[in-house]
């Protein structure tokens, strides 16, 4: 079967694709079909990077923040912090907020490791 028909039948079944040069982890993308509120905003708010003659859609940095502390392992949260001391003049502060509330992060808690 081929590699691709695999993946896509991964997909129909709800599960996600991490995809990465053979015998790397990093750099790598995940796939995964839309579900819930936040997949359909990240799709309606993605920001595009522009790769040599490539188009590449990415998430809402606001959304990427949140998301690393949802996840929420020591280096998803350095990510974060990485992330918002990056582009702190960039994004939307509030839309951070929000989309800890959404994720049921505790919002002072992360407000007080979210410092450059």
């Amino acid at each position: 079967m081929p590699k691709f028909k695999v993946g896509y039948e991964y997909l129909q079944n709800g599960l996600a694709i991490r995809i990465a040069k053979k015998d790397m982890i990093i750099p790598n993308i995940e796939f995964k079909c839309a579900k819930e509120q936040l997949d359909f905003e990240t799709l309606d708010n993605r920001l595009v990077v522009h790769l040599n003659d490539c188009r590449v859609y990415i998430s809402p940095l606001e959304i990427c923040i949140a998301y690393k502390f949802y996840l929420g392992s020591q280096k998803d949260i350095e990510d974060a912090v990485h992330l918002f001391c990056i582009f702190q003049d960039k994004i939307n502060k509030k839309k951070i907020q929000s989309y800890l509330i959404q994720l049921g992060i505790d919002l002072e808690e992360v407000m007080a490791i979210l410092r450059c």
